[in-house]
């Protein structure tokens, strides 16, 4: 599959282009511009249903999905499944999680152990946690931490895998400090500041200090700033300001200042309810340009806007246009290269990049009569733009001012047609000017000039 950039043919009008990376924006304002590209079965995918996406050392891209795992090079799918009658197939079709390490070493986890990817032999060498039944133990999570050891989280407990073990040990038997999590389902690790923070399904956070080796236990017990909504936490992440973010199986998120030992505050995504069903976490992280990014059952995916301090939900943007907006992303994946990768709950992957948009194009269409100006730019002859203090783009143009509403991607105009006191003297504008975030000045052919509050 090729994704071709569609380029529009300029004939013999000005278009208005904005490049959304060319205007520092809210985040708010950005998600406007989001365009979803899809990856699913018509191009090759094993499975519609996909649990963990990560891109590997040489560029190739990895969906774990409910029936097969997937490497696309940005045209075509290979899909890897396990062979009974063959030992170095993958263990189990069903990918719950996947890690490259900084040595480029591929792993995968499935519903029944643990898989490293031979790229030379595109084989599998198995590994499946001691002392369990290896059809039901589920590998939830993987890291690496700065000694290049492997963490793996189960749903029946921590293992740890050191270059040179030949198989997975409990994490008791190398730390004893946490031996409390040899038995302990396991969701989410995060590594950072020289500390490693789990998070158990019951045990609440543990945050080890990887220098000494000592850990200690963040409860709902624990006392002041370290005491927890649950014992249940889902995951955990750190943003650029170093505020630790918690969420819980609830989707109550809590967001921790570890400078001033303080909870700054705690944010609720319950309100999405449908019928006896209540909404739970899929994932929370941080993609590169600072902004936290959650997916839940029934909120779908939401990201943080720091001027509102609140989630913006995209299933409440109508003008996003999804393949899967009303369903959940079970894991959100951010790569090197910034772009954002949903492994979407029933319909593939989707993926978009919002420091890479492409050119977003303002045009009126041909045809167009003149009651039918309220949501398209009044004339493709544009002269003159400035933004007011609401970050809207007013745009002159040779039939009146058009009014860039950046969240809505809709445009209201002004004209002289317009019967009010704030009509234009004459349509054609020469300049508009934001003064001091006060009013807009808007200059028309005539000389005619009109003030107008921001």
């Amino acid at each position: 599959m090729k994704n071709k950039l569609h380029n529009p043919i300029l004939s013999g009008t000005i278009l208005l282009v904005v490049w959304s990376i060319a205007m520092p924006l809210c985040v708010s304002s950005q998600i406007g511009s989001i365009r979803f590209n899809r990856v699913g079965t018509a191009h090759g995918l094993s499975h519609e249903s996909v649990n963990t996406v990560v891109r590997d050392a040489t560029g190739y891209m990895w969906f774990g999905t409910r029936s097969g795992l997937n490497r696309w090079d940005g045209y075509d799918i290979e899909v890897f499944q396990n062979n009974p009658y063959d030992s170095s197939s993958i263990c189990n079709n069903e990918i719950h999680s996947s890690f490259c390490m900084s040595s480029g070493e591929l792993w995968f986890g499935t519903r029944d152990g643990l898989a490293l990817f031979n790229a030379q032999t595109k084989t599998f060498q198995n590994f499946h946690p001691p002392g369990l039944d290896k059809e039901a133990v589920r590998i939830t999570c993987l890291i690496e931490d700065n000694q290049h050891t492997l963490w793996v989280g189960t749903s029946f407990g921590l293992f740890i895998k050191r270059i040179s073990d030949e198989s997975l040990q409990p994490v008791s038997t190398l730390l004893p400090a946490l031996a409390e999590l040899d038995s302990t389902s396991i969701n989410d690790f995060f590594d950072a500041q020289g500390k490693l923070y789990i998070c158990s399904n019951g045990a609440g956070l543990w945050v080890m200090n990887t220098a000494t080796q000592q850990a200690e236990q963040w409860t709902t017990e624990s006392e002041d700033w370290k005491k927890l909504h649950s014992n249940r936490v889902r995951f955990v992440t750190m943003d650029r300001q170093n505020n630790l973010w918690l969420a819980y199986f609830d989707c109550t998120i809590e967001q921790r200042d570890m400078a001033t030992q303080s909870v700054l505050k705690i944010i609720e995504l319950s309100e999405y309810k449908r019928g006896d069903m209540k909404n739970e976490m899929g994932d929370l992280v941080v993609d590169h340009e600072g902004n936290i990014w959650a997916s839940s059952s029934l909120a779908s995916v939401s990201v943080f806007d720091k001027v509102t301090q609140s989630f913006q939900h995209l299933k409440d943007k109508p003008y996003i246009t999804a393949y899967d907006n009303t369903r959940s992303a079970r894991s959100i994946y951010v790569d090197r290269n910034g772009t954002i990768w949903l492994a979407m709950h029933t319909t593939g992957v989707l993926y978009f990049n919002l420091s890479k948009q492409p050119f977003i194009n303002y045009a009126r269409p041909d045809g167009l009569q003149d009651t039918e100006v309220d949501s398209y730019l009044l004339s493709n002859w544009t002269r003159a733009f400035a933004e007011d203090n609401g970050k809207r783009l007013w745009t002159g143009t040779t039939d009146g001012v058009s009014i860039l509403h950046r969240e809505t991607q809709t445009f209201t105009s002004l004209r002289n047609k317009t019967a009010t006191e704030s009509a234009l003297a004459n349509n054609s504008i020469r300049s508009i000017l934001n003064v001091d975030n006060q009013y807009m000045l808007i200059d028309t052919a005539g000389g005619n000039v009109i003030k107008l509050r921001n």
